[in-house]
């Protein structure tokens, strides 16, 4: 079966689905912050994605003809920058490195909540398949 890399820029409708706001209120208790529902809470706008590389293959699970799908959480916060990384699923574990390395290289715009920034958790799913011609591999192990 071929699974092709999903385009994180075409995910964006996927990634929104359930996004939840992040509280940086300085009201709120340190790490008691409640996430919300982003549609909930007056005029929003989610985040974007401006751009996400594709994660480099690691170089032996290539040569081995290993696919795997990547599902990584993270905060895209109100200056626009990925935080709190982290992968929620992988198929394989030797795939999670690189893929937070790409996310980590991304270029977004944070999301808004009455025309004010504001942090925003969101999914992004990518897949790794030996068959795809624009795969990237890495030169070492």
């Amino acid at each position: 079966m071929k699974i092709k890399l999903l385009t994180p820029l075409l995910l964006l409708p996927i990634i929104l689905t359930g996004c939840e706001t992040v509280s940086s209120n300085s009201n709120d208790t340190p790490g008691k912050s409640q996430p919300t529902e982003a549609t909930a809470i007056g005029k929003t706008a989610p985040p974007r994605i401006l751009f996400v590389p594709k994660p480099i293959y690691p170089k032996g699970l290539f040569e081995k003809g290993i696919n795997a799908k990547v599902i990584v959480e993270f905060v895209i916060d109100e200056r626009g920058r990925p935080t709190k990384i982290k992968v929620v699923e992988a198929s394989h574990p030797g795939f999670a490195n690189n893929t937070i390395a790409a996310i980590k290289s991304g270029q977004f715009k944070a999301g808004t909540r009455n025309g004010e920034p504001v942090a925003v958790k969101v999914k992004l799913p990518f897949a790794f398949n030996t068959n795809d011609p624009d795969t990237k591999i890495s030169r070492s192990e």
